[in-house]
């Protein structure tokens, strides 16, 4: 459904926000990090309710339908694309340290040549930004 995208999308948006205006603020409280992260990696992993987790259903769906969900995907990716670097520009390195170095294998993942424009963009973008 469209409306769960969007709430998924708006969620990260607002993760980015206040990574972004809170910084340290955010990130000392216990456990706030991990769940960040966590969410990070649900969208990466395209474990969230709303991605497409293939064809569980057995129904075949319209082609259209695919082609609208996999735009709706990449609109995740992108957003979950900046909380990574966020996330590490509002702690110091040392502790931002084990969650880049968590997400680094599924990004490298990402980068393959098997994996759509969008999700290498997102890999490469959020590589690149965390720098």
């Amino acid at each position: 459904d469209e409306s769960e995208y969007h709430v998924v999308y708006k969620a990260l948006e607002a993760l980015v926000e206040l990574l972004r205006d809170c910084k340290q603020a955010v990130t000392s409280i216990k456990g706030f990090s991990d769940r960040i992260m966590e969410s990070f990696m649900m969208v990466v992993k395209k474990e969230t309710a709303c991605q497409d987790q293939g064809d569980e259903d057995g129904g075949g769906g319209e082609e259209g339908d695919d082609e609208e969900d996999a735009e709706q995907d990449e609109m995740i990716l992108q957003g979950a694309g900046e909380v990574l670097p966020h996330l590490g520009k509002a702690m110091p390195p040392a502790k931002f340290v084990p969650y880049f170095t968590g997400a680094l294998p599924i990004l490298i993942k990402k980068t393959k040549r098997k994996c759509t424009t969008a999700e290498r963009s997102f890999a490469l973008g959020a590589l690149a930004d965390c720098m």
